[in-house]
């Protein structure tokens, strides 16, 4: 391929854009209103909450149930009782509860406390549990076989205008979904779906991820690549749309169609190219490219870096980050301490962690097991304060406060709580969002465990419905909104969660 400057690559691409028939017309540029952005970062096979819980939350537990959180088991597991008290049939709010939680002191350390809420109690019965529900955390539907049964949020939420944006004020992206799993794995179908059988991919290989959304804002095989990628869909839709012509309108259709697509690709191209010319050696949070091999620890944090990155020069501002989630390999190993995880099987994995142990060997050995464990999902977490405090540190473009006052993050486990999982508890840390109406402040809020009929009931899906009401969407259900998002045949009650909203 032929060398190219930026100067070079940029005239080319402008010049393209408008010679001819091919060229679709720009849109007038809409008056920018400020982004809603979110983020979701998925735990593979679950993560252990206690590490959430401040002596506070632990007590409160206790005191409700009768007896403490067990510290050699799974939160919720290994117990014939609930989660919770039989009578606690109402929502519970606790303030000032993460101080102190031993999985949140990058939060605390960062001042970020009063920008978190921790959510227990939420279910979703309907993805299965197992060891994972594939893309049913994030679309409320049950994959079954491999097959998503239904539309992922955050596919939803990339094809509104109300988080996407408009004209050439919108994200050229509609979404990025990129994760940390096997060191053999770089793509994955089984984290996110466009609908119904129609899973989308996820990039689990540093370096595609690194040159796919870094590179075009670093040097020229950047730009390179995004000219190459420029020809092909222009040959794509001249091709379209000389097919239209010999077809005819009436047979013609499917080329129209085509030819329509590649010209939309080609608006978002263009797009792209004016944040990587106004962002060109300016963008401070881009990582570094990765270099030799990238260990989880390493991958985890720099995932989550490329996040940060690309909601700078708002190429996106939807993301899904899969931390071993989905087929990402939840079972990799995480080369932690003095007794590596290295064994890739769940077994010799996870199967040690709960339980007092009959000797005092085996006793010591499931104690090891829940701090390596405990502290890979605190790394998770730390990765995820990085990003908020970054984003936290960044004023918003043209607007109020900061960018994470304009970002949500959401941090849950792919299929509720343990090992082998139940959903019967999809414990949630939400981060940000004060500027579109997200209410946090330190609280740790419980919803009534799904098994005691409480109409206070609440799962996941009335989560993603309370964050249509941050884009200016009625609370009430109704089809086409994120209110009446998933499986409607899963649906314990409507309505959104009133507590993390201001």
């Amino acid at each position: 391929m032929t060398k190219m400057n930026r100067r070079t690559f940029l005239t080319g691409l402008g010049a393209s854009a408008v010679a001819g028939s091919l060229a679709r017309p720009w849109r007038a540029r809409a008056q920018a209103a400020t982004p809603k952005r979110f983020v979701f970062v998925v735990s593979g096979n679950g993560y252990d909450a206690q590490i959430t819980m401040s002596e506070a939350t632990r007590g409160w537990i206790g005191d409700t149930r009768g007896y403490p959180v067990k510290e050699e088991h799974w939160w919720g597991s290994g117990y014939a009782e609930g989660y919770y008290a039989e009578d606690q049939t109402s929502t519970h709010v606790l303030s000032g509860a993460l101080s102190g939680a031993p999985g949140l002191r990058a939060f605390e350390s960062a001042g970020l406390l009063d920008q978190c809420a921790m959510v227990y109690g939420l279910s979703s019965m309907v993805t299965g549990g197992g060891h994972s529900t594939g893309h049913g955390v994030l679309s409320s539907w049950r994959t079954i076989a491999g097959r998503p049964g239904g539309e992922t949020i955050d596919h939803r939420l990339a094809g509104l205008e109300a988080v996407r944006g408009v004209g050439e004020g919108r994200a050229p992206l509609a979404a990025i979904r990129i994760g940390a799993g096997r060191g053999n794995r770089s793509i994955g179908y089984g984290m996110c779906a466009a609908g119904r059988n129609a899973a989308v991919p996820v990039l689990y290989s540093a370096d595609a991820v690194w040159n796919a959304y870094v590179r075009p804002f670093v040097d020229a095989a950047g730009l390179e690549a995004l000219e190459y990628r420029r020809r092909l869909l222009e040959f794509s839709q001249t091709d379209a749309l000389r097919a239209q012509e010999a077809l005819g309108d009436r047979r013609g259709v499917a080329a129209a169609r085509m030819a329509a697509a590649a010209g939309g690709q080609l608006d978002d191209l263009a797009i792209l190219r004016e944040r990587t010319e106004t962002w060109a050696g300016r963008l401070d949070l881009a990582p570094a490219a990765p270099v030799g091999e990238v260990t989880p620890a390493q991958q985890k944090e720099f995932t989550l870096d490329v996040v940060a990155a690309a909601f700078q020069a708002d190429l996106t501002r939807v993301a899904v980050v899969s931390l071993g989630a989905g087929d990402g390999g939840w079972d990799f190993p995480y080369e932690l301490g003095p007794v590596t995880l290295a064994d890739s099987s769940h077994g010799p994995l996870y199967h040690p962690y709960s339980g007092e142990g009959a000797d005092s060997s085996e006793a010591d050995e499931k104690r090891q097991r829940r701090s390596e464990l405990r502290a890979a999902w605190t790394q998770e977490l730390d990765a995820v304060a990085s990003l908020a405090a970054k984003l936290q540190a960044m004023p918003e473009p043209g607007g109020e406060g900061s960018m994470l006052d304009h970002t949500v993050i959401t941090y849950l486990p792919d299929n509720g709580v343990g090992h082998h999982a139940n959903a019967r508890e999809f414990p949630t840390l939400i981060i940000g969002g004060g500027g579109m109406g997200v209410n946090t402040g330190n609280r740790a809020i419980f919803y009534p465990d799904v098994r005691y009929g409480s109409d206070q009931r609440r799962e996941l899906l009335n989560l993603w419905s309370t964050y249509g009401v941050t884009l200016g969407e009625a609370a009430a259900d109704r089809a086409g909104t994120l209110a009446g998002f998933g499986d409607p045949g899963a649906r314990l009650a409507g309505g959104v969660l009133p507590e993390l909203l201001v």
